[in-house]
């Protein structure tokens, strides 16, 4: 079930290394198996900033992915442990300057008062 060979070579016997899917997501494994069973984890991406501040600390809310889907947490974590399911809002909340989410049926809700209303057009920061 090989995909692709990569252009890294295998640390102990330095033949290619190939991209294989597992049960635990995509690896890099030897196409010396099964003399050699050297494998490699593919590198983690980093956090995609969405710009947002988080509302506890003040520092930026960014995408991570989790085992059940994609969700936004404080970028200062582990001292921060903010974190939200839905995708943030860079506009206060109208009402109580709240985070703003998208919420369902593409409304905005606020995560601190029970607000909802209409998406913002466009991402402009700077209209509250």
């Amino acid at each position: 079930q090989s995909d692709n060979e990569s252009e890294e070579a295998c640390d102990l016997c330095g033949k290619p290394m190939t991209l294989r899917r597992g049960r635990f997501g995509p690896f890099y494994a030897c196409t010396g198996y099964p003399e050699c069973k050297n494998t490699r984890r593919l590198p983690k991406a980093a956090p995609r900033d969405t710009g947002v501040p988080c509302p506890r600390c003040g520092g930026n809310l960014v995408e991570r992915r989790g085992r059940r889907g994609p969700f936004y947490g404080c970028s200062n974590f582990p001292t921060c442990n903010f974190l939200v399911n839905r995708q943030p809002l860079p506009q206060p909340c109208p009402e109580c300057d709240g985070l703003m989410v998208v919420g369902a049926r593409q409304q905005a809700n606020c995560t601190n008062c029970a607000w909802k209303g209409p998406l913002p057009e466009g991402e402009p920061a700077s209209v509250a």
